[in-house]
């Protein structure tokens, strides 16, 4: 389930332009996902996680990630909203193969 709330998460804000900084838009994904969205609301409203969260932002500051998207790939790093071509090339320097999500 954790794949399909990052799914929507992402498509919220990038397609929908959706502020996904509210809780409000947070809990409505966790009801469209049939998930216990009280629980999410409250874990969100208490910030049941601020220490790794606080960990990950330590750790995107050590990698000097300063804006989203960046992909950090072996020391190699592309940063902002690229062309598919781009990408696909930056992923073939660094040998990562396509992958089938339906197999």
């Amino acid at each position: 389930m954790g794949d399909q709330f990052h799914d929507a998460v992402f498509r919220a804000c990038l397609v929908e332009g959706r502020n996904i900084s509210k809780i409000s838009v947070l809990v409505d994904l966790a009801k469209s996902l049939d998930l216990p969205f009280n629980e999410a609301e409250t874990v969100l409203e208490t910030r049941a996680f601020k220490s790794e969260v606080d960990r990950d932002w330590m750790r995107s500051r050590a990698m000097r990630v300063r804006m989203v998207p960046t992909l950090v790939v072996s020391g190699m790093t592309l940063v902002g909203a690229q062309k598919y071509e781009k990408m696909e090339q930056f992923m073939g320097e660094n040998n990562i193969k396509r992958c089938n999500p339906d197999s």
